[in-house]
């Protein structure tokens, strides 16, 4: 794609989403370190979480409205953009210390390299058990978190930029049509994935 600089609406579009796409592509100790730990709340339900949970369904909602009615090699590339910043944020977690405790054994764990492959090689029956098992597991994450340090903590921005991802990755892909709509054969495609 070459950018149309006389094009208002591309211009428009791409000042929309750079902070988006910035925001994604942060590694998860930046705000540790511009901000420093905090005492601000980060349980379920506090402003800070709401917070969170809105921006999610505005990032999503914002992706939409500005590709929804693009050529779909750019659909695509959003999509693999928003799939490898969550793969390289999972990876960001090994740059303090490699343990057993953190393998990717976890579901949200999982869909940072079950996306890359999904969306990467496009396998519908793969991108429904990603859809299902991934949207459901990053809501009950967000909505119920598990964090331990302040609202801007290294952990804590690892557990909201992780949960955040493998929720909007699939919901993009799928609003912006890469893979087509859920057929009923797709519960039997998330059973078989368990």
């Amino acid at each position: 794609h070459v950018f149309n600089f006389k094009d208002k609406a591309e211009i428009r579009n791409y000042l929309i989403c750079l902070p988006l796409f910035i925001v994604n592509s942060m590694p998860g100790y930046v705000p540790q370190s511009v901000i420093g730990y905090t005492f601000i709340d980060a349980d379920a339900l506090s402003p800070f979480n709401i917070a969170w949970i809105a921006s999610i369904a505005l990032e999503i909602f914002v992706i939409y409205r500005v590709f929804r009615f693009k050529e779909y090699q750019i659909r695509r590339a959003v999509c693999q953009y928003l799939t490898l910043c969550l793969f390289f944020h999972y990876n960001t977690l090994f740059l303090m210390g490699f343990t057993i405790n953190r393998l990717p054994i976890q579901l949200c764990n999982l869909g940072a390299y079950f996306c890359i492959i999904g969306v990467t090689f496009r396998m519908r029956k793969f991108f429904d058990f990603i859809y299902l098992a991934n949207i459901v597991g990053g809501c009950i994450a967000v909505f119920s978190p598990d964090l331990v340090t302040g609202a801007f903590g290294f952990w804590t921005m690892h557990y909201m930029y992780e949960h955040s991802l493998v929720i909007i990755v699939p919901a993009v892909c799928m609003a912006l049509r890469l893979f087509p709509r859920l057929k009923a054969d797709a519960l039997v495609h998330l059973l078989v994935g368990f």
